[in-house]
């Protein structure tokens, strides 16, 4: 329940920010059967990272914080419905609507999973 509210105030306090970052909206894994979404919103340098995984293995969400320097973001996991622990992505934008999603450190809590083996590059593309 802590978990759900957090991401709940996370998502409600990027929607009030002032101005829209370059690169806000709802993103999504340029792959094949993909079920992962990201919603990025940005508000100065700071960034908030919402992933939804809508799989059929139950699925889950992630919400990463990081900072945006240039057109790479770097966040750290802050909370998750799958994994826990020492993980950090980068997103690197390539377009207004093109990007590359990075794992860059995972050491995963006990009995968690890292989202993605760390090295991964996946292709992202803007949905709106």
């Amino acid at each position: 329940m802590r978990k759900i509210l957090a991401f709940l105030a996370l998502f409600l306090l990027s929607s009030l920010a002032a101005a829209a970052g370059e690169y806000d909206g709802i993103w999504a894994l340029d792959i094949p059967a993909n079920t992962d979404f990201f919603s990025i919103h940005q508000q100065s340098n700071i960034v908030i990272v919402a992933n939804l995984d809508d799989s059929i293995d139950g699925g889950g969400w992630d919400a990463y914080k990081g900072f945006i320097n240039g057109d790479t973001v770097t966040a750290d996991l802050l909370v998750s419905t799958e994994s826990s622990g020492k993980i950090s992505i980068q997103i690197i934008f390539t377009s207004p609507n093109k990007a590359i999603l990075k794992m860059v450190a995972c050491i995963p809590a006990k009995g968690t999973l890292c989202p993605w083996p760390v090295g991964t590059q996946l292709p992202m593309i803007k949905i709106f």
